[in-house]
């Protein structure tokens, strides 16, 4: 799926995600079903790697995978930073 992101195949890529897919980018946003093809062609992918890789079957029809992504950039582009700061209450 990654490799087909990463060579903005649009039809292999989404051909194994179902209509409910979501997805958090790197920016922290949530996006819902399948991605379009201008947004493949707009992300700046030069290699990725897995860390903390899990399934968990939900049903006997549904399973959650999470992950992390290490992802490069091509040279003189990067990605947004999601950073979170603490809060105090009270």
């Amino acid at each position: 799926m990654w490799q087909a992101y990463l060579e903005k195949n649009v039809l292999g890529h989404n051909a194994l995600l179902s209509d409910d897919y979501t997805s958090i980018h790197s920016d922290g946003s949530l996006h819902n079903g399948p991605p379009r093809a201008a947004t493949i062609a707009s992300e700046l992918i030069a290699a990725f790697r897995f860390s903390q890789f899990r399934v968990s079957l939900l049903a006997e029809d549904a399973a959650l995978a999470t992950y992390i992504a290490d992802v490069d950039t091509p040279p003189g582009t990067h990605l947004p930073m999601l950073a979170s700061l603490p809060e105090r209450c009270g």
